[in-house]
Formats: C-alpha cells, sequence, structure tokens
C-alpha cells in the first residue's frame, strides 16, 4: 500500500494532518468466527467457548427437528505494539475491501487503551458488522490505520480472510436414544478451499438444563469420532473446526445437538 493517508469517513478529524509512522514493531491479527446466531450480541465478545456455553444452556428450548440453525460471522481484531509509543495514538481504525488494491471503506473505530503491567499496548476487540464480510464465505481484506490530534498513519499491509462455512453436526440425531458403545459422531467436512482438510476439537458433556459437565475433548482431522464407552445419562455435543494459520485465523462452531445413552439394564 502507499504510505499515504487516507481519509475514509469525513466525521472522523485527522487533526494537524501529519502523516505518522505505523508502531514498530507492529502485532496485527484478524479470526473470524463461523458460530451459531444464538449466542446473541452481549456474549459475543466472549471467549469461543464460553459463547458455545451459552447455546448449550438453551439446548432444551429449540427444538432443532423444526427450527431452521442460523449462523452468524464474528471479527476478532487484535494488535499490539510497544508500551513506549502509546502516547502516539489516539485511535485505531479498521476498513475492509472486497479488492486487495481496494478501495478501503472504514468498518470500525475506537480509542486505543494500554493495559498495564503489560510492556506493550494491547487491543482486542469483537466486530460483527455485515460490511466487514463478503457474502457466500468471500474473501475481504483488512487493513488498520492509527490517528491522533496529530494525524494519521498510513494503512497497514492487508490480511486477506474468507469465513469458514457454518459446520453442521450430522449425526446422531438430536435427542436420539442410542447405546453407549461406538457412538459415531459425524459431521460436514470444512476445507480451506485448495482441499487441505482442517482440523477439528469435539467437545462432549453430560448433564441437563443449565449444567454440564465436559467429559471428552477430542482433537481430530477427519469429520468423525467414535467414542469411547459412556455411562447411561443425557450428553451434549458440539465441533469447532479451525484453521490457525497467523497472523490470520479461521473458526467454524456447530450447534450443540443431544444424545441419550439409554440403561441397558
Amino acid at each position: 500500500m502507499e504510505k499515504n493517508p487516507v481519509t475514509k469517513d469525513l466525521a472522523l478529524t485527522t487533526g494537524a494532518g501529519t502523516i505518522l509512522d505505523l508502531p514498530d514493531p507492529l502485532t496485527f491479527e484478524i479470526s473470524i468466527n463461523t458460530q451459531p446466531a444464538e449466542t446473541g450480541t452481549r456474549s459475543r465478545t466472549a471467549p469461543v467457548l464460553a459463547r458455545q456455553d451459552t447455546v448449550l444452556e438453551s439446548l432444551y428450548n429449540k427444538n432443532y427437528n423444526n427450527d431452521q440453525e442460523g449462523y452468524v460471522y464474528l471479527l476478532d481484531l487484535y494488535a499490539a505494539f510497544p508500551l513506549s509509543a502509546s502516547d502516539n495514538y489516539q485511535g485505531i481504525r479498521l476498513y475492509v475491501s472486497r479488492s486487495v488494491a481496494g478501495p478501503f471503506a472504514l468498518a470500525f473505530a475506537d480509542l486505543v487503551e494500554v493495559s498495564y503491567p503489560s510492556a506493550d499496548c494491547q487491543f482486542w476487540v469483537t466486530c460483527d458488522e455485515p460490511l466487514l464480510f463478503g457474502a457466500d464465505q468471500a474473501q475481504s481484506h483488512y487493513v488498520m490505520q492509527f490517528y491522533s490530534p496529530e494525524g494519521e498513519t498510513y494503512l497497514s499491509e492487508p490480511l486477506s480472510l474468507a469465513p469458514f462455512e457454518p459446520l453442521i453436526l450430522a449425526a446422531p440425531a438430536h435427542n436420539a436414544a442410542i447405546s453407549g458403545n461406538g457412538i459415531t459422531l459425524q459431521w460436514n467436512a470444512i476445507s480451506t478451499g485448495d482441499g487441505d482438510s482442517q482440523s477439528y476439537e469435539v467437545l462432549t458433556y453430560r448433564g441437563g438444563g443449565s449444567f454440564w459437565l465436559l467429559v471428552n475433548h477430542t482433537p481430530v482431522s477427519t469429520n468423525q469420532l467414535t467414542l469411547p464407552a459412556l455411562d447411561p445419562g443425557t450428553y451434549a455435543w458440539f465441533v469447532m473446526a479451525r484453521d490457525d494459520s497467523e497472523p490470520t485465523y479461521r473458526y467454524s462452531n456447530s450447534y450443540p445437538r443431544i444424545f441419550i445413552v439409554e440403561d441397558p439394564s
């Protein structure tokens, strides 16, 4: 990108118009989560697994056989730079474009906050603005910029990322009553688009209502997992696909399902 300041929103001031340098070193990371819409806006800033817990708690209030599942995209932005440089910047802006060459549209702006006693100034925010995401899992390109009363920095180098498709659990059916031996969990395969399989994490809980206890957490490379023999009871499970390719990350979290292990006696 050319090192020229670009004002994307005329309501924002660039102060005296000075071209500022980006912090050096600067860590700029983007992750996109495809996840159940039922997590709700208030819980979206929680860690990924905590977001899923809110869905687990409402399992009994949803009829999975009749209700259509909805998914949302969430973008997590993380930036870090030396604490000594924090006085130079007032705020941060995030821009997005469907083309790596631009033009870039302003999607988010916020103040820079210093967190002590870290040696770095760290900035982490979750956004769900639809402008941030292309249609049908299309790739988008993200750049960031700092601003202050003196002016603004040039744009950072773009990070390019496309959301994962929704992860759908295939078997067993929701509320299925099954034997405790050789239960095989299955879901749709997620790929990068070039044929490479992603890694998955399968989480199985036992409980009911608003209380669930994690009993199995297994990483796998295929889209199925056979569980060990389980005691009779009610279980919930969900799957998370992940692609950790620093500095960009992608995750897709399924809706949870319940299955019931019957007492053989």
